[in-house]
């Protein structure tokens, strides 16, 4: 059984390390907290407490893995779009500025527009910020295969 347990450990500090070595770390300063609070040694080891840290550090452990591995997802997507922004900006500075100004003129004519609409209508589809951000990511691809066809080759 203690086998089973090392082997769990160790899959989990394989499949996420920077998850596991946090979580390992604030379990392991809860244990002694635990510790101190409950009047015990620290060097007496008491297995309740134990067995549910290390169960919490089971659960804990995947989720806040799943978490970096979103944000890192995220920061890849975000990555991208803005090279491509970069890219419309240096191929041609006009370009980028139009785009950007055309949006933030959207922006304003969508809040003048989603003014007048019900209060519970405005929360998801009716939001400038995410449609923008939808728009924006379709236009700059698309203004970023003009600008390559565009340029002369050398």
């Amino acid at each position: 059984m203690i086998n089973q347990f090392v082997g769990l450990y160790v899959h989990v500090f394989e499949e996420y390390p920077l998850a596991a070595s946090v979580t390992t770390l604030l379990f392991v300063i809860a244990y002694f907290v635990w510790m101190i609070y409950t009047g015990k040694p620290l060097m007496e080891f008491s297995k309740p407490p134990a067995l549910i840290l290390f169960v919490g550090w089971l659960i804990l452990t995947p989720l806040l893995g799943l978490i970096v591995n979103i944000l890192v997802f995220l920061k890849d997507i975000l990555a991208s779009v803005l090279g491509l922004y970069v890219y419309i900006f240096e191929a041609s500075p006009a370009a980028g500025g139009i785009v950007t100004l055309v949006f933030i003129g959207l922006y304003f004519i969508w809040k003048l527009i989603t003014k007048k609409w019900p209060p519970n209508t405005n929360w998801l589809l009716a939001h400038p910020g995410i449609v923008l951000i939808v728009a924006w990511l379709v236009v700059t691809p698309i203004i970023g295969l003009v600008l390559k066809w565009v340029e002369p080759n050398p």
